[in-house]
């Protein structure tokens, strides 16, 4: 019996569809279909059975699921293990980021620790979805939010300070945003629900601005470019919209929101020499970069008692 098979049937009755646990895997969902099949014809029985509501677990699914999910947890015990007391200085290291962070911030940083170390392999993951750092999936997270997982180490490494941000094409066809009683006079453009943290989401939901939104993206790089051709003003970490040309911050002296970014690893992990490296490295480069990453000196305003 193949351990793919096994781990493929995990994801789909975790996911509960085939399309999402395709996602999961990132292999496509005709290729996952074809070694279900394969599994439940060498099992003899179907695992799962198809309903209006997904993919359900059949009686021997049932009745496999805990002893596969064991099997899963004590491989990755080995893999942590196997990996924990590393004193190399070489080899590959997995950060996960999301958006900007991931594809700009940490990629301008990366020179300076490779030039120090150059035979680590850094592996940069841009993903809105968050690893799990558990199951191997990252070695290093840089989170916007604090995790509270058991067995994982974590750093708050930045407060971070959030603006509102518009074009100054924008500007000069709609005029002046100088506090939330403007917002009924012009146009906004957001994240989709499914790109948003729970921190992000609360600070989406605070704005007034339901009925002037103009556009939602799963993509930050499009959400930007929204901003720069004048489509609406946007809610951004000042890091990521202060550094953004064609953009400027309105009401520049105030945070409309602060936030915090964390980096985290697994605790057996940080016995490993590079993924310490790394992590060592991240912390006191974003210590040196607080006032990036607050957006300077500002007033905070608490969305929720703004009219």
């Amino acid at each position: 019996m193949d351990w793919n098979d096994l781990r493929y049937f995990l994801a789909i009755s975790e996911e509960g569809s085939l399309s999402a646990a395709a996602r999961k895997l990132k292999i496509s969902q005709p290729t996952l279909s074809r070694r279900l099949s394969a599994l439940e014809d060498s099992l003899g029985n179907s695992l799962f059975a198809r309903t209006k509501g997904g993919l359900q677990l059949t009686a021997l699914g049932q009745q496999l699921l805990p002893s596969i999910r064991a099997m899963r947890e004590d491989a990755f015990a080995v893999e942590r293990l196997s990996s924990g007391d590393d004193s190399r200085t070489a080899g590959r290291v997995i950060v996960t980021a999301p958006g900007t962070l991931g594809d700009d911030w940490l990629v301008r940083r990366l020179p300076g620790f490779l030039a120090r170390y150059p035979k680590i392999l850094v592996h940069v993951q841009v993903d809105a979805a968050v690893a799990d750092l558990l199951r191997r999936e990252a070695d290093i997270a840089m989170r916007m939010f604090r995790p509270a997982q058991a067995d994982l180490i974590a750093s708050k490494a930045a407060d971070v300070g959030w603006g509102l941000y518009a074009s100054e094409r924008y500007m000069r066809e709609f005029g002046p945003f100088e506090g939330f009683g403007d917002i009924p006079a012009h146009r906004f453009v957001v994240p989709s629900q499914d790109m948003l943290t729970m921190s992000d989401a609360s600070l989406f939901r605070a704005l007034p601005i339901r009925d002037r939104i103009v556009m939602r993206t799963n993509n930050m790089a499009g959400l930007g470019l929204a901003m720069r051709e004048g489509l609406g003003i946007g809610a951004l970490p000042c890091f990521q919209g202060d550094s953004m040309p064609g953009l400027c911050r309105l009401m520049p002296e105030t945070l409309i929101a602060k936030g915090e970014l964390w980096l985290v690893a697994h605790a057996e992990l940080r016995r490993n020499a590079r993924v310490r490296l790394l992590y060592d490295y991240l912390k006191e480069t974003l210590a040196g970069e607080a006032p990036l990453f607050l957006g300077g000196p500002a007033e905070t305003v608490l969305l929720k008692t703004a009219k």
